[in-house]
């Protein structure tokens, strides 16, 4: 393989990755759909089943594309949701999308699938089952993101696309402190200030934001925050000495080699 094709293959690999490590939108829960159209009581009890009027003009995102249902007792609405992603699964299938949700989302079998460790998995199918912003998704989201931060299993999650939405979860919902401490246990003290930061952007009330620490300085940034806004106080500064104190036993290890060496 010459140069230019080593470079022309490592862009074409940085391109494939960084399609696979997007991270899904994090969006609020959407709003029910409302909207009657028509009532016609002339045509009440004409038939006893929904009449569902789907525009299928080709190349429509599925969120623009027109769904109407005529229900028995005349009422003419936009369809539901749920009745408007049915429709469009019929007539542009999403690759993994089923039209009944898989029974690996009901409890019962999400606790077992969880249980195992398969975080990546149950996240994958969300996406591929659901919208963003669908009441099930964010349910289902919450969960896997709840038992990852109940048993600290973030590496499982870290090289994936999923790893940012679950730092968002946790910092919206004022849940980082084990996260923190995970990560000074691997001595990710930059990681640890970015959380420290997010949790500043979202929640622009917090007392850390109002002291003037240079946030470059990771390990004072991360010190406002314990002292001022966290939750467990108490674990997270033994956390920061124990970081500490090993960094200052790595540091007195390289000095000796050098001495020893003569440097």
């Amino acid at each position: 393989m010459t140069d230019e094709e080593l470079k022309q293959k490592m862009k074409n690999a940085e391109r494939l990755s960084s399609k696979i490590l997007q991270m899904p939108p994090v969006l609020k829960e959407r709003q029910a759909i409302s909207n009657i159209l028509s009532r016609d009581p002339a045509i009440t009890g004409f038939e006893n089943c929904k009449f569902v009027f789907t525009d299928i003009t080709y190349g429509l995102p599925d969120r623009k594309r027109l769904v109407v249902v005529r229900d028995p007792d005349g009422t003419l609405r936009q369809a539901s949701w749920e009745e408007a992603e049915r429709m469009n699964q019929i007539y542009n299938p999403r690759p993994g999308r089923k039209l009944k949700p898989p029974k690996l989302f009901q409890e019962e079998h999400l606790t077992n699938v969880l249980e195992r460790g398969e975080y990546e998995f149950v996240l994958d199918s969300a996406c591929a089952q659901f919208e963003p912003d669908d009441p099930e998704y964010l349910r289902i989201t919450s969960v896997v993101y709840e038992s990852v931060d109940k048993k600290r299993c973030y590496q499982l999650l870290h090289s994936t696309r999923h790893y940012g939405p679950l730092c968002f979860y946790l910092t919206w919902n004022k849940k980082i402190e084990n996260l923190l401490i995970s990560l000074l246990q691997q001595e990710k003290l930059e990681a640890c200030a970015d959380i420290v930061r997010l949790y500043q952007l979202i929640h622009t009330d917090c007392k850390s934001k109002m002291i003037n620490v240079d946030p470059n300085q990771h390990l004072e940034l991360l010190k406002a925050y314990v002292e001022h806004d966290s939750l467990q106080q108490q674990q997270l500064q033994l956390a920061i000495q124990a970081y500490q104190e090993i960094v200052r036993e790595r540091q007195q290890y390289n000095e000796n080699v050098k001495t020893a060496h003569g440097l």
